[in-house]
């Protein structure tokens, strides 16, 4: 009976080991199967965020888009596409009654001779995508109206600027010591 004993003792310490054999493997396999399964999840959070990440990044650049694509129409208003001259001189008729300056003379393109009316628009500059239309401008006021008004041309709808500004002063009326004469430039520009 001693061996059978022996042989029983034996089968179970074998069967013991191969019980935690297979254990230990199962074990193993699980922990194994539980990282992979983390580091997919894991994985899975990255790229989410990822995603996040780039859905914020899209709607920040579609807001700056749509706030350029308002500038861009905005400027389109203030560049208009006809080269409508007299509605600008007619504007800046009423700026100069408004600021109690008198207007003398107006004057298209760079030159002292007066160009013609209606549609010669000789005196143009052909710019790659626009036309620049110099106007030449010379009017009589009182210096502080003539600051006021020139600071007024910068809010006008049309686009214009400002250039050759030359200011003297008008000693014709004696009563008036701060009557000036001014001669300047406004360029305005039109959409080819």
């Amino acid at each position: 009976m001693k061996g059978v004993a022996q042989k029983t003792h034996l089968n179970l310490m074998i069967a013991t080991a191969i019980l935690l054999v297979i254990f230990v493997s199962l074990l193993s396999l699980g922990w194994y199967y539980i990282i992979s399964l983390s580091n997919e999840v894991n994985n899975l959070n990255t790229e989410k965020n990822n995603y996040q990440n780039e859905s914020t990044t899209l709607e920040n650049l579609n807001a700056k888009m749509n706030k350029i694509s308002s500038q861009k129409d905005l400027i389109y208003e203030s560049i208009p596409r006809a080269k409508d001259i007299s509605n600008f001189i007619a504007t800046i008729e009423i700026e100069t009654r408004k600021y109690n300056l008198s207007m003398s003379k107006t004057s298209i393109g760079t030159t002292k001779s007066v160009t013609k009316t209606g549609s010669d628009y000789s005196q143009t500059i052909n710019k790659q995508q626009y036309y620049e239309i110099p106007i030449q401008y010379e009017v009589y006021g009182k210096y502080e109206d003539l600051t006021t008004f020139v600071n007024s041309l910068s809010s006008l709808a049309r686009l214009n600027s400002v250039t050759n500004l030359v200011v003297t002063a008008d000693n014709s009326d004696p009563a008036q010591p701060t009557k000036v004469k001014a001669e300047f430039i406004i360029t305005i520009y039109a959409k080819k």
